[in-house]
């Protein structure tokens, strides 16, 4: 017997991939498989319940407790699958190797793996075989692998449909063997001769001879309005199936749907069967602001392909563009794939023929894609994603901005599940990651560009990154603007040593920095905190005053200016509340200016992350860490896409339009694809509501009239 203190194998290792592996499998297995017999909710994977009964069962030959007659014995006995192991660790690594190739379905039944196993269970349970006692057996799993590796079992259910599975599968089916489905067979075929000859009369041979198996109860339903009353039918043919036709019953056949029948002077029908039609004819903008970029291939180029190329469907450009374009048009699952798949304008925006082209990826297909990105990859494709950004601006300004604004703001992005570094944050009170993204304006241009989206665990610090990432942009942005003076402004979560020692360090570059109060910022504001006291007083409103001073805190190299604004806010029904800022900066205005005029104008970066927001950034829903950022990467290429469109549809009603409404306004249309030799022609609605900018953002983006 195993000693109760001696640790299993389950509690030091366990072949957590390789058994996942066989358990995703097996859900594909048609034949010979339980589930075959009957179906059940939540039927736990045989490879899963075989794995971990046999790591529950097998002592650890590494604990000082295990018993010796099992190591020798489990060494013997292992010979007969790999080579005999030299001591305990090496003992330990067969047992777990054993363990994750039996969870193979295909050596389920091997007779020198089922050998293997019972001859294990034996050696560690000398006496007897070990009971395994599953009182919510459900679908069988567990009892039925215990009985497998050589153990009783004791299953029981509260489910009747569950005990008689249980009872079949686990007595019947090892009594009688194979010849119970022959009995089975012989004892159906009886009782259907003999319903078949009880119901004859019931069931007339139709005049073509054809016997019908089944009748509908109900052809058609009258309208209840009290105007109406029509007999509309449910079908136009009652033919179900076809022995030699195949089904009768498809989408052909489905009659138009009466909708409202009251509601005008006429019925109302709607029918959803127009073909070449889409609900994304807009969406032919994002190619052209796409091709200005050149963003699928150069994304593509960062990453490697291990896919045999023989059975390439899809190329990572195409996958990459699926998932872009998807997001844009407001689709940002994968799950949205297989409704999209033969979508004419979707297909049209890869490539493909939106009539005989193959169809877009699946969603199994998008998951695997999104999941195969290593980290190296997504380092490139971040650099690649700000260096098109930098170089579409180098383009539109010929190089000749004289100032350029580097926003940097985190964000959180709450998470609802058990994903990689989602860690619980104590100011947002909630499980979340802190994506942290970047924009860039240029002169006195008001939109702010993203340029990159760095994806952080959620209890980074609110400088995490930063210096990472203006490292690798400033160096950029100096090469496509090499007469550009930077303005970097951030706010207060920012104002660490090393953040700042690395803006000073850095040439033609001036910061406005955030800084939270402290004992030592309130007493140099407690002047000018006096005087706002005094006149919100005299006032009865909100009074703020600005003054400077030179502040260094203890961890500092050097001292820098601080701009402090004094604030006192009255609301109504409540007290005056002081309200003071600090903001280190680098610049010599006077402070009222360089509060007003230049930190708070970062504030409009709070509608870019709305409209980030509004593209589903957040929607960081797998398991693993870098697939999440990798989703991250793909929404930013869609809301670049956006804010292209955005900037060719100046002097126009989309000039200043949030992204959602871009969508609506330009994406969102009905359009109708007729193909040919020699064009694509798309029929849009002649009552388009923004077909002016429509028209102007075209024009902008390269179309020709004609």
């Amino acid at each position: 017997m195993i000693p109760r203190h001696c640790k299993r194998l389950a509690e030091v290792d366990f072949p957590i991939a390789v058994v996942s592996q066989h358990a995703a499998h097996e859900k594909s297995i048609r034949h010979g498989h339980p589930s075959t017999l009957h179906l059940w909710w939540a039927r736990r994977p045989l490879a899963s319940s075989r794995a971990v009964l046999l790591a529950l069962l097998l002592p650890d030959p590494c604990d000082p407790a295990c018993p010796p007659s099992f190591t020798a014995r489990a060494r013997e006995i292992l010979t007969a699958v790999r080579q005999r192991p030299k001591d305990a660790a090496e003992l330990r690594k067969a047992l777990i190797w054993f363990i994750g190739t039996f969870a193979d379905w295909n050596l389920a039944a091997d007779p020198t793996y089922l050998r293997v196993a019972r001859e294990l269970v034996r050696a560690a349970h000398p006496g007897e075989a070990p009971l395994v006692v599953d009182p919510f057996a459900g679908g069988g799993s567990i009892p039925l692998e215990a009985l497998r590796v050589g153990c009783e079992a004791f299953a029981s259910d509260l489910n009747p449909v569950a005990c008689l599975i249980l009872k079949v599968m686990l007595e019947e089916i090892p009594r009688h063997g194979p010849g119970l489905a022959e009995e089975l067979r012989r004892v159906g075929g009886e009782v259907k001769a003999a319903a078949e000859k009880e119901l004859a009369d019931l069931y007339p041979p139709d005049p073509d001879g054809a016997t019908p198996i089944a009748y509908l109860w109900a052809r058609t339903v009258r309208c209840e309005a009290p105007n109406c009353g029509a007999e509309i039918p449910l079908l136009r043919s009652f033919w179900h199936f076809h022995h030699h036709g195949g089904p009768c019953v498809t989408t052909d056949t489905i009659p138009q749907t009466v909708l409202f029948p009251d509601l005008f002077d006429k019925p109302l029908h709607a029918r959803f069967d127009q073909e070449q039609a889409s609900s994304d004819g807009g969406a032919v903008l994002l190619k052209a602001a796409e091709r200005v970029y050149g963003l699928l291939k150069a994304l593509a180029g960062c990453l490697t392909d291990p896919r045999a190329p023989e059975k390439i469907r899809h190329t990572l450009a195409d996958l990459i563009g699926q998932r872009v374009f998807g997001i844009a048009c407001g689709h940002p699952d994968c799950n949205d794939a297989d409704r999209l798949a033969d979508d004419p304008i979707h297909k049209l925006l890869l490539g493909r023929d939106p009539r005989a082209g193959e169809s877009l990826a699946s969603q199994p297909t998008l998951s695997r894609f999104e999941n195969t990105v290593g980290h190296g990859a997504l380092f490139r494709m971040g650099w690649e994603l700000a260096a098109r950004v930098v170089e579409r601006h180098r383009r539109r300004l010929d190089g000749r901005a004289r100032r350029i604004t580097i926003d940097l703001d985190p964000t959180d992005d709450p998470t609802h599940g058990a994903q990689q570094y989602t860690l619980f944050n104590g100011y947002y009170d909630n499980w979340c990651y802190l994506p942290l993204l970047a924009f860039l304006s240029f002169d006195r241009e008001s939109e702010q560009y993203l340029c990159a989206a760095l994806l952080r665990h959620g209890k980074a610090v609110g400088s995490q990154g930063a210096v990472g990432l203006l490292s690798r942009l400033l160096p950029l942005l100096r090469c496509a603007f090499p007469r550009a003076r930077f303005l970097v402004r951030l706010d207060g979560g920012f104002a660490t040593p090393e953040v700042l020692d690395f803006l000073d360090s850095q040439a033609r570059l001036d910061y406005v920095v955030a800084m939270a109060n402290n004992a030592v910022l309130a007493r140099h504001a407690e002047p000018a905190m006096l005087v706002a006291r005094a006149r919100s007083g005299r006032s009865e409103q909100t009074e703020h005053v600005y003054t400077d001073t030179d502040y260094a805190a203890g961890r500092w190299s050097r001292t820098r200016r601080v701009v402090i604004k004094a604030e006192v806010v009255r609301l109504a029904g409540r007290e005056p509340r002081d309200n003071p800022r600090f903001v280190v900066t680098s610049m010599r205005q006077t402070p009222r200016f360089l509060y007003e005029k230049v930190y708070c104008a970062r504030g409009d970066v709070e509608n870019r992350i709305k409209e980030l927001k509004a593209l589903q950034i957040d929607r960081t829903s797998c398991h693993a860490f870098a697939a999440n950022q990798l989703r991250v990467f793909l929404t930013a290429s869609a809301y670049v896409l956006m804010q292209e469109l955005r900037s060719c549809a100046a002097d126009t009603t989309c000039a200043r339009a949030q992204v959602p409404w871009l969508r609506d306004r330009l994406l969102k249309l009905r359009v109708q694809v007729v193909s040919s030799v020699r064009r694509f022609v798309l029929l849009l609605p002649r009552a388009t509501p923004d077909l002016a900018a429509w028209r102007q953002i075209a024009f902008a983006l390269g179309v020709r009239a004609g």
